[in-house]
């Protein structure tokens, strides 16, 4: 299967938004101002503390990825929930499983709704990889 180019502007720190068409068809833009909005309004200002705002797909769906887990979360300015799938695309899904995806995968890495991802979550990980590593070496 081909994929489609990205189709970005000459400069982008010019337009204040740009777009392109991913490999399965849907326009993404990328904002000057996220919309916390939705998520916020789900899970409260302090439980975001760990997500970015990735873009908006098809001027309708807000993604957020969280730092720690990877996962990601895709709200309407509504609230509702979806979930991508390369089969069908962009779905309703049920909001309480895809919430407890993300906080089952913060538990089994001792962080949570409010951890950050921010330098201090980033160095830690950083140690962490490097210790793991050594161990690694060692047996």
């Amino acid at each position: 299967m081909a994929t489609e180019p990205c189709i970005l502007p000459a400069d982008p720190s010019k337009t204040g938004r740009f777009r392109f068409m991913s490999n399965h068809g849907y326009k993404l833009e990328f904002p000057d101002e996220p919309n916390w909005t939705p998520l916020e309004s789900r899970l409260g200002a302090d439980r975001c503390v760990g997500f970015m705002y990735v873009c908006r797909v098809d001027g309708r769906i807000n993604e957020y990825k969280h730092g720690i887990t990877r996962t990601c979360i895709n709200l309407d300015d509504a609230g509702n929930c979806y979930r991508f799938t390369a089969e069908d695309g962009y779905i309703p899904a049920n909001w309480d499983n895809e919430i407890r995806l993300v906080e089952d995968l913060l538990t089994s890495c001792g962080a949570s709704l409010q951890t950050a991802y921010d330098d201090e979550f980033r160095a830690m990980k950083a140690l962490y990889c490097e210790f793991a590593g050594e161990i690694e070496e060692l047996v």
